[in-house]
């Protein structure tokens, strides 16, 4: 992390249920890491680098985990709250189009 970043005070994660459900079902190990991703995200906002966040699309962002697998978790920002509402298994270099129709029709819905 560049020491040039400002932590960020009152940026608050809101993880949906959907996304919520698919973190306790991965092994301790991942759950770890995904939540210190999480924090890294309530700390940094709009000023988390890559490796950890891209942006994607206009107000959508990509967390991006990486292990054995690579966890790709979709957010975007409301006032002062990020908000976690798609997740997927990345298994190609590209994030395939179904995922990305699928994530523009649930950013639609917040």
């Amino acid at each position: 992390m560049s020491e040039s970043l400002i932590r960020l005070s009152g940026m608050r994660v809101i993880i949906l249920p959907n996304s919520q459900k698919f973190i306790n079902q991965l092994s301790k190990k991942l759950r770890v890491k995904v939540y210190h991703h999480l924090k890294l995200l309530e700390a940094y906002g709009y000023q988390l680098p890559k490796p950890y966040s891209k942006k994607v699309g206009s107000d959508l962002y990509e967390l991006r985990v990486k292990s054995r697998l690579q966890l790709r978790f979709f957010y975007c920002f409301k006032k002062s709250q990020a908000i976690i509402f798609h997740q997927f298994i990345k298994k190609t270099s590209k994030i395939p189009r179904r995922e990305i129709k699928l994530v523009i029709k649930k950013r639609r819905s917040l």
